[in-house]
């Protein structure tokens, strides 16, 4: 990826996915883990259907993009539109994000009460036999300075429903509090953010991930569309 991923380490950080889980510097994949699965692409939307998600393979968008229906790329002033974003800002995106090697990333558009809400990548992993996937927004607030941050998560994948499973911060600082693991991180007064490789990452994944007590909210989105 590009160096937009991977800014000097700053205090001012935040949490850019409101309730989803602790923020990390570094995603939890490398190249080599990304992988696709088919049934993660396709329209998802919670329970009360005010939250959608449209879910892009990567490649998919990248070779067809000009094949994807006219309605879901109209501009900012039409009622119509699903999305506040173009077609032509998604090209942009891929081009300035997207390098050899990550192609099997996932292109999220989160809608919310019919309009864009935000825009992620998204990378997919198995780690122990389980999903986790790994969120990216790609474009930070412009009423405030925020750190670019990664958030990772458990990713059940069912029939016509996605499972997120969100990891408990306080599961973290726990351990860390008790020496029961050495995992970098910085902390200024309520905020904590990983600092710690991707290998570190995965390995904590591999140590943990089946803990219960290492997640907390989970929010289930059931499928509307199958492709889009």
């Amino acid at each position: 990826m590009k160096s937009k991923l991977t800014y000097p380490i700053l205090f001012l950080f935040g949490v850019l996915l409101s309730g989803c889980g602790i923020p990390s510097v570094h995603p939890l994949y490398e190249p080599d883990d990304l992988i696709q699965h088919k049934e993660i692409t396709g329209v998802w939307s919670s329970d009360d259907e005010e939250e959608l998600f449209y879910v892009f393979s990567y490649n998919d968008l990248n070779n067809n993009s000009e094949n994807l229906p006219e309605r879901l790329f109209k501009s900012d002033d039409d009622s119509t539109s699903d999305f506040t974003v173009t077609l032509e800002d998604v090209k942009i995106d891929l081009k300035e994000e997207i390098e050899e090697g990550y192609e099997n990333l996932y292109y999220i558009i989160q809608s919310i009460n019919g309009k864009t809400e935000d825009i992620y990548y998204a990378g997919l992993v198995q780690l122990d036999s389980q999903y986790f996937i790994d969120l990216y927004r790609t474009r930070i607030d412009e009423n405030g300075f925020r750190f670019p941050t990664h958030i990772f998560t458990k990713l059940e994948i069912e029939t016509d429903k996605l499972i997120l499973h969100e990891f408990r911060e306080e599961f973290v600082k726990e351990l860390i509090r008790n020496q029961q693991i050495r995992i970098k991180h910085e902390q200024a007064r309520d905020n904590f953010l990983l600092t710690a490789s991707s290998k570190d990452l995965k390995k904590f994944i591999l140590k943990y991930g089946r803990e219960p007590d290492a997640y907390g909210e989970k929010y289930t989105y059931n499928r509307v569309k199958e492709t889009i």
